[in-house]
């Protein structure tokens, strides 16, 4: 039997799926040891659970929008320079002259 036949093939197969379920059974024994006293926990109170739950997760957000805001809040966004020269100071349009389409055909027929 050589290891490009079919029944070879299966058999790898089967062990490289397979082996990954028996490593789990085998690791999940000492994973699902329960400490002393987790058996039976402390009874928790309301004031605890919204802490848990609603305070923090929203203390959470609150500091991550003021984080986020902070720059703004500093004034940040406005010393950013404000462009407001309209004169052509790159000659740019001079040179492509987009508005006038003789200026194209003049080039086209240079060619």
């Amino acid at each position: 039997m050589t290891l490009s036949s079919p029944l070879a093939r299966g058999a790898w197969r089967a062990l490289a799926l397979a082996t990954p379920a028996l490593a789990g059974l085998l690791l999940a024994g000492p994973a699902s040891a329960v400490p002393e006293g987790w058996s039976d926990p402390d009874p928790v109170s309301g004031l605890e659970a919204l802490t848990v739950f609603v305070f923090a997760p929203l203390a959470v957000l609150a500091l991550t929008a003021a984080l986020a805001l902070l720059p703004r809040w500093a004034g940040a966004a406005r010393s950013a320079p404000v462009v407001t020269a309209t004169e052509n100071t790159t000659g740019l349009d001079e040179m492509l002259e987009p508005d006038r389409p003789e200026a194209l055909e003049a080039a086209s027929d240079d060619d």
